[in-house]
């Protein structure tokens, strides 16, 4: 079955009649570098399950944990671990998934997480900031608006550990310093720089959330 990327190919081709009673079956194909990890304990911060996951796989970029709609304090009992390539999480999916592996004494469950659902073109023409990559402690926001703000006006920039997010006034600006800062040093590293995808809303995100729940009891239960 041919496996497409391009969702515009995927909606003319899939169910395409190239013969008479015979059509294309076509696929989606997703790099996935995001695990999901379930049945950790509640109590544990983000950085400490970053220091424990580490340790058993390289490539681990960022933890993602939310919390507990009834104790803000706890997480929700599961965490999604990012990588920097599909290559990264699949040899972290194998190590952690081999039985031997256990997380403060908790028998832990791991997949891949869901697909995150990309936003439409429509959507993406319309974003004037910029998501900036693979940056070292010694950039600063400031150094980010001003090598930014050589192609136009910059709102505002907010930096968390290794990334950032870049505000322009204006899209076309935004796309110019995309196209000439991509893979130029800043603070001793190249830049990784893409349109920063809009932030999802927060009732669809509560209900993958829930759905991810009741998903981990069930596979909990089947374990008997």
């Amino acid at each position: 079955m041919p496996i497409y990327r391009n969702r515009h190919i995927f909606l003319q081709l899939n169910e395409y009649e190239i013969q008479r009673g015979k059509k294309l079956g076509v696929t989606i194909s997703y790099n996935n570098h995001r695990l999901f990890v379930g049945n950790i304990p509640k109590n544990r911060e983000r950085h400490e399950l970053y220091e424990e996951f580490a340790k058993h796989a390289p490539g681990l970029v960022e933890v993602i944990i939310y919390s507990s709609p009834d104790d803000k304090k706890k997480n929700r009992g599961f965490c999604f671990l990012e990588y920097e390539s599909h290559k990264a999480a699949s040899l972290a999916k194998r190590r952690l998934s081999s039985g031997r592996f256990k997380v403060w004494g908790c028998e832990i469950i791991v997949d891949w997480a869901d697909p995150q659902e990309e936003p439409d073109e429509d959507t993406m023409s319309k974003v004037k900031v910029l998501y900036v990559r693979n940056l070292t402690q010694l950039t600063t926001e400031e150094m980010l608006k001003e090598r930014y703000e050589e192609f136009g006006k910059v709102e505002r920039v907010k930096k968390i550990k290794d990334y950032a997010f870049v505000h322009f006034e204006e899209r076309d600006e935004a796309v110019k310093a995309m196209d000439a800062l991509q893979g130029k040093d800043l603070g001793g590293a190249s830049m990784e720089i893409s349109l920063a995808k809009p932030p999802s809303d927060k009732k669809k995100k509560e209900e993958v959330l829930r759905n991810r729940e009741k998903r981990l009891m069930q596979m909990l239960a089947q374990r008997g």
